[in-house]
């Protein structure tokens, strides 16, 4: 087995409607990302391409990602404080910076949609990036793979999310 890892911090505020405690207040963290591929090792022939995936194209797609909630409120999108907080105008103070999710905007729900989307963009790897004449040359397809994704809300609070992507589906 080769696992690959990199990491990301971001800063996004979020609350949890009708939560019976202080999260249904608006508040934020500094989160902290870690994405971790698993791949078998009998998909791997590093005599062709002697790594499984550029570091730097890694990082975009997780920086892309992540990027969409830095310094920003994101909340559930159903959440009735959305239509006070635009009723309020607050574009005249610097910007809402409002980020909306489907669910409510949980660790858990954060951690699930990062890797979903990062699934999305995995599988659009080969021909958006730079390598993909290497990966043509050596006949390669993208690699089967299982991504965990770690979603740190504080320095000692975290959720792990994986799901496996077989290079076929998203």
């Amino acid at each position: 087995m080769y696992s690959i890892r990199s990491e990301a911090i971001f800063d996004a505020a979020h609350r949890l409607p009708d939560y019976p405690g202080k999260c249904s207040c608006i508040h934020g963290h500094t989160y902290r990302a870690i994405f971790d591929m698993k791949f078998d090792a009998s998909d791997i022939n590093l005599s062709i391409k002697p790594f499984i995936m550029d570091f730097g194209s890694f990082k975009k797609i997780i920086k892309d990602l992540v990027d969409v909630w830095d310094h920003t409120i994101v909340l559930y999108e159903k959440d009735p404080i959305i239509a006070s907080m635009l009723d309020a105008d607050l574009n005249t103070i610097g910007g809402l910076g409002l980020v909306t999710m489907k669910h409510i905007p949980s660790a858990e729900n954060m951690v699930t949609q990062l890797v979903r989307e990062f699934i999305i963009a995995y599988a659009s790897y080969a021909p958006k990036f730079v390598l993909k004449d290497w990966e043509i040359m050596s006949g390669e397809k993208i690699l089967p793979m299982t991504i965990f994704v770690t979603l740190y809300e504080t320095p000692t609070n975290a959720v792990t999310f994986s799901r496996k992507y077989n290079g076929k589906n998203s």
